[in-house]
């Protein structure tokens, strides 16, 4: 009588751009964040978003599903972020919010429609190694801001995280996912460059007590910039003034973000840099 050959786990299913949305963006949260901080600068509601670097465009569907008259451009040179997105998250829009939406596979250094709001969300834009190409990249934003009515939003993170070679483990706990650990890695940092390296690994659990370990699921070349840097780019590209947002809470569970002067030093922060247009 033969003998059954032990079954190999199966292996869980992996869809790095659904893994990726749900450990590192917060949609919902981001896009009431922009609106804030363009209410604190601007003292109005935006309506008109422009999403650079877009990806899966997540963010832009959920600014469209935000107010009945919130319009959304999203550009990004990928077709498969776009394309997950279109079968993805567009899905979630019903007629009226999808209507208000525009996904165009174009390079961000393209002109468009004048928006009050043009972001560029988790950190995309330090892809832009020489000064040159940011600054030009700024000169083409501020042509697609509404004058004396746009802001142009920049996230941007520091501390010794950014800079230091190791892991940081984060366990999640999805309905659709089920539980599985985000590991982001600082893989290597120049300091006479500022040219860095990074990735996004994911372990998920195979069979009853096994774990499949996906590595480089998302890989990052960039430079890191300083503020001070893009506060000085965005003024020679013609931006009328900047601001930086800190967040200001005296607690880790809160967040209050608030224009400062000077920001206080942690292992890991992020701030938002803006451009008034």
């Amino acid at each position: 009588m033969k003998k059954n050959k032990p079954q190999k786990p199966k292996k869980t299913p992996f869809d790095r751009y659904a893994h990726y949305i749900e450990a590192v963006q917060s949609v919902e949260h981001d896009v009431e964040l922009y609106r804030d901080l363009f209410k604190q600068a601007r003292r109005k509601e935006p309506r008109f978003l422009r999403e650079d670097f877009c990806g899966t465009h997540a963010l832009s569907c959920e600014w469209v599903k935000l107010h009945r008259d919130n319009r959304a451009i999203a550009l990004d040179l990928d077709p498969e972020p776009l394309e997950y997105g279109r079968t993805h998250a567009e899905t979630t829009l019903n007629t009226s919010q999808h209507s208000r939406l525009q996904v165009f596979q174009r390079n961000v250094l393209s002109q468009t429609e004048a928006t009050d709001l043009i972001v560029a969300g988790n950190f995309s834009y330090f892809i832009f190694k020489q000064r040159a190409q940011l600054l030009a990249y700024f000169k083409k934003a501020r042509e697609s801001l509404k004058p004396g009515l746009g802001m142009l939003i920049l996230d941007v993170a520091g501390g010794s995280s950014m800079i230091e070679h190791g892991v940081e483990r984060r366990t999640i706990r999805s309905k659709e996912l089920g539980k599985y650990t985000y590991i982001w890695e600082c893989v290597s940092f120049d300091p006479v460059t500022h040219d860095a390296k990074f990735a996004i690994h994911f372990e998920l659990p195979q069979g009853k007590t096994g774990k499949r370990r996906v590595r480089n699921a998302f890989t990052y070349d960039w430079r890191l910039w300083s503020i001070p840097e893009l506060k000085e780019i965005l003024m020679e590209a013609g931006f009328k003034s900047t601001a930086v947002f800190w967040d200001t809470a005296k607690s880790n569970s809160d967040e209050k973000y608030e224009i400062v002067e000077k920001g206080a030093n942690h292992e890991a922060w992020i701030a938002y840099v803006t451009g008034l247009a």
